[in-house]
């Protein structure tokens, strides 16, 4: 599309750049490097690994973000001059493809250094944003200063920077002072956003450049620039680099170099830059003949055995004594050697590595093989000895830079069970199936409609960033596993077709095909789900106490009567059914901003799906699977990194819980996932009302699952980006009825908008009161006390907290409570306390005698903030309480239950206060049930 080759060359970092700000770039997936088996650490850094992007690619400092994306330890950007300079006339880039070579002539043209200081500066202002630092000068200072834990030229882990400066080319070449002002000026400009300076003497485009590399230009010109770092205002100073020429290998220029870096205090050298010697022509092409004759530095493989001879030399003077120096017993510091120069496998890496560089340089090679270039050195330079060929990608089924850069080759092993269910021309070369052509051919449009991806504006305005809901539960079955379920059924060959077993996805899609279906679920299945399968038509078979125990049923059954069995999420057809989800999220979401896809696990096939698919349309964002503490299956396999069987699974969530994860959906998400939250019960309920405030709709708890994970990774990664998108799968509403009551319960306790307290106060009138005023402001939303000992009263009570202020203002209500000297115990997290403890609090007194004067009345008034404290301070100045219930069920009307002590003849007296108090009361001190359980 490009035939001039600088003008590609433009065209590809502006595509990159835009890609880039949408979050679209191509990028390496983790896992690609080895640092245990590299060991390389470079001016005080580890490095991921021993790769790097040599300057040339970005000369302006355009794309540095997207190439570090691409996977290399170090990109080199520039060369960058003082002032702005156009270089030499155009045309001056050629391509040679029968040699996989360039020759370029750019001459050094660039922006100069102020511009290319900006759009680094720029750089670390949005780092410093993106990490909730603020975008003024002294977040910026943190950063540069090493605060923030990252270099602070590349803004990563394991990776640096380096910004290659050169001279102006009218800066004449014989005054070394001018020459030496040009590179300090570069270094007051760049210095602070660089982990590494290299000086460029070697360029062969630039006239008399290559003469500054005479021993004593050389040392002076080094020597400046090496103290303009020293006074560089960052706490840690840029490492030094001195790039140079391949064509200058006598031993006396190699020598001379040498001995400038030792006098200067140079850390490094790279070896080399472009040449002007040129191969002997390999292709007929009169039109390759002539571009060989132009003017300008060559680069490409035919480089590479004099760049590893130079690296020899080089290796071999940097570790000889200086003949001018007296080194006693004084150890140097061995200097660092780059290789750059006809890289173009894993092999050259090895190799100029062994010939003792640390690092090997690319350039011309990622122009011809593309992004994926540097993936694809490190698979082989990881390989075991002896290997003839690249074993087959970890990554079999993904991203559209993996994919596209590096097919798989054929596997030469068997095809897996996933693979033997898919016709031929629905497998990869590597033997898997290509989820995505089956994601893009999937028949489930044939019986639903896209589902709608809501925004919960309510929890979005809470979290303070975009919360999206993609509305599982509205399908025809309330769940996304009619999606899988069709897709595999209407796949079956007609004679298949009249057998089969599942769920309600089974069975609506069994009704829609025409066919039958007997469902094997457990006995504890909510009753809501079994009967709409019955409903719907389907013959149901209750069995075992789990999943695992139905689904070993279920192939029991299909053997015996000659069934298909169509399972609920190990198979391929039912993974790219679920996988459309996926495919919906990128037509409706905002790509550029999502971040994150949330998603319930129980057997692994929605996440599997959609994450193959996510994963090649928008490798940016981030799959994340949620699971509960309880059935944690996927979260224990990942970490172990295989399948493994738990031994109990918790059934609140019972639509995912299961005790092993499938085989081919284990597989997937090994390679899509990048991160399993656990959460807990009350987190679950929590996030049912989160989803029901917002949309009216009541989700299963399964189907809550991806919302309890997302609002639990908001908590763990703040940002101040209020855009950045964040979707979780409703996936699922088949809710038992009554299940809402212990929903209701346990909510609050989830959402952090409740804390249970165990309270002890003096046995003695007024205590109470006093207990009301102290917790004050903070609502009471349950109080239950039952008179025990005559010293102390023992009290479990409900208090309502904000959610985002939780822990400041527990720690204040605790301080003030033990202040006035009372024992408070926060239970918020006792399992015992919120299921059993809450609710028995009471029960007969030890001695009938000990409350022989109790009265039991029952309370009425209006439920609003601050009510339970005035009734409470204002109750029965003199008299003992020695009975308290009251709970917050959300009603207009708060119920409360309490056994006052009152003497016989003071009776009239209490009930005359009790009137004038004016709330409606009656008396049940006679109540046979209260007679049989809490009096003797």
């Amino acid at each position: 599309m490009c035939p001039d080759a600088e003008e590609a060359h433009k065209a590809g970092v502006t595509v990159l750049k835009i890609l880039y700000q949408f979050g679209l770039h191509p990028r390496e997936r983790r896992g690609q490097d080895r640092p245990e088996e590299d060991d390389l650490e470079v001016f005080g850094h580890h490095l991921r690994n021993p790769l790097a992007v040599s300057a040339g690619l970005d000369k302006d400092a355009d794309i540095v973000s997207p190439l570090f994306a691409l996977g290399p330890a170090i990109v080199e950007i520039g060369g960058v001059t003082p002032l702005p300079q156009d270089g030499n006339p155009k045309p001056r880039v050629w391509r040679i493809p029968s040699q996989q070579a360039l020759i370029n002539r750019y001459g050094l043209n660039s922006k100069g250094a102020a511009h290319v200081a900006r759009q680094l500066r720029h750089r670390v202002r949005r780092f410093t944003q993106a990490q909730g630092l603020g975008i003024d000068e002294k977040a910026q200072r943190l950063v540069l200063d090493g605060y923030a834990g990252v270099p602070p030229g590349s803004l990563s882990p394991g990776q640096l920077l380096a910004v290659q400066i050169a001279k102006n080319k009218d800066t004449p070449e014989h005054d070394t002072e001018a020459v030496k002002r040009d590179y300090v000026q570069c270094v007051r400009h760049l210095a602070d956003y660089a982990d590494i300076i290299v000086v460029n003497v070697s360029s062969p485009n630039t006239p008399g450049l290559r003469s500054l590399q005479k021993t004593e230009p050389l040392r002076a010109i080094l020597a400046g620039v090496v103290q303009a770092t020293r006074n560089t205002p960052r706490q840690t100073k840029p490492a030094v680099m001195v790039k140079v020429s391949p064509d200058e290998t006598a031993e006396d220029d190699v020598r001379g170099i040498c001995e400038a870096v030792w006098q200067s205090g140079v850390d490094g050298i790279i070896v080399a830059n472009t040449t002007k010697r040129r191969p002997p022509p390999t292709s007929a092409s009169l039109l390759e003949t002539a571009i060989l004759q132009e003017q300008g530095g060559y680069s490409g493989p035919f480089l590479f055995e004099a760049t590893l001879e130079l690296v020899r030399k080089y290796r071999e003077a940097l570790d000889m004594p200086l003949e001018a120096e007296n080194t006693g017993n004084r150890a140097r510091t061995p200097k660092v050697i780059f290789a750059s120069g006809g890289i173009a496998c894993g092999e050259d890496v090895l190799r100029v590595r062994e010939a003792g560089a640390s690092v090997a340089m690319a350039y011309t090679q990622m122009v011809y093989e593309g992004s994926g270039f540097i993936t694809s050195v490190k698979r082989q330079i990881h390989l075991p000895n002896g290997s003839e060929e690249p074993k087959t990608p970890c990554l079999q089924s993904l991203s559209l830079t993996e994919y596209a850069a590096n097919p798989s080759p054929p596997s030469k092993s068997t095809r897996s069970r996933a693979a033997s269910l898919v016709p031929k021309e629905y497998l990869l070369p590597n033997g898997h199936p290509d989820y995505i052509r089956m994601i893009s051919t999937s028949r489930v449009y044939e019986i639903i409609e896209r589902t709608d991806l809501t925004h919960a504006v309510n929890l979005s305005n809470r979290l303070e960033c975009k919360i999206s809901l993609k509305r599982e539960d509205l399908l025809p079955n309330f769940s996304f596993k009619l999606r899988g379920a069709y897709n595999k059924m209407s796949h079956l060959d007609p004679d298949s077709r009249w057998k089969g077993n599942h769920a309600q996805g089974v069975v609506y899609s069994a009704k829609k095909l025409k066919i039958p279906a007997t469902i094997v679920m457990p006995e504890g299945t909510p009753s809501i789900k079994h009967r709409s399968v019955a409903r719907m038509g389907g013959a149901v078979v209750l069995h075992g106490q789990d999943f695992d125990a139905a689904k070993e049923e279920a192939y029991r059954l299909g053997e015996l009567h000659g069934l298909t069995n169509i399972p609920p999420f190990d198979d391929p057809y039912i993974i790219a059914g679920q996988g459309t989800v996926g495919k919906e999220l990128v037509e409706q979401a905002s790509l550029g901003d999502l971040e994150a896809i949330f998603c319930c696990v129980g057997g692994g096939g929605l996440i599997a799906g959609i994450g193959v698919y996510l994963k090649r349309m928008a490798p940016h964002v981030k799959i994340i699977g949620v699971e509960t503490h309880d059935a944690n299956a996927m979260a224990q396999s990942l970490k172990l990194d295989k399948r493994t069987v738990l031994d109990e699974v918790g059934l609140f969530a019972d639509g995912a819980a299961v005790k092993s994860v499938g085989q081919e959906t284990f597989r997937l998400c090994r390679e899509v996932v990048d991160e399993i939250i656990q959460v807990s019960t009350d987190e679950l309920c929590a996030a049912i009302k989160d989803v029901f405030e917002d949309t009216r709709s009541i989700l299963e708890p399964a189907g809550a699952l991806a919302l309890a994970g997302l609002k639990k990774y908001v908590s763990a990664h703040p940002s101040p980006n209020r855009n950045r998108e964040l979707v979780a799968i409703a996936s699922g509403a088949n809710m038992n009825f009554d299940r809402l009551r212990f929903v209701a319960e346990r909510a609050a306790l989830g959402e952090q908008r409740e804390a249970l307290l165990s309270v002890r106060i003096p046995e003695q009138p007024g205590a109470f009161a006093e207990l009301a005023r102290t917790v004050l402001p903070h609502s009471v939303t349950e109080f239950s006390y039952r008179y025990a000992r005559d010293d102390s009263a023992h009290i479990l009570m409900g208090i309502s907290l904000r959610a985002t202020e939780r822990a400041r203002e527990m720690t204040k209500l605790l301080g003030r409570l033990r202040e006035c000297g009372m024992g408070v115990e926060d239970v918020s997290e006792n399992e015992l306390a919120k299921t059993h403890i809450r609710y028995l609090v009471g029960g007969r007194v030890g001695s009938d005698a000990a409350v022989a004067d109790e009265r039991l009345y029952m309370f009425e008034f209006p439920e609003r903030p601050g009510a339970l404290a005035k009734f409470l301070t204002t109750l029965m100045p003199g008299f003992n309480i020695s009975l308290f219930h009251y709970r917050d069920h959300g009603g207009d009307i708060a119920h409360v239950l309490a056994g006052i002590q009152c003497p016989a003849d003071q009776r009239d007296e209490l009930e005359l206060f009790l009137c004038r108090l004016g709330y409606p009361w009656k008396e049940e001190t006679m109540n046979p049930v209260y007679r049989t359980f809490m009096r003797e």
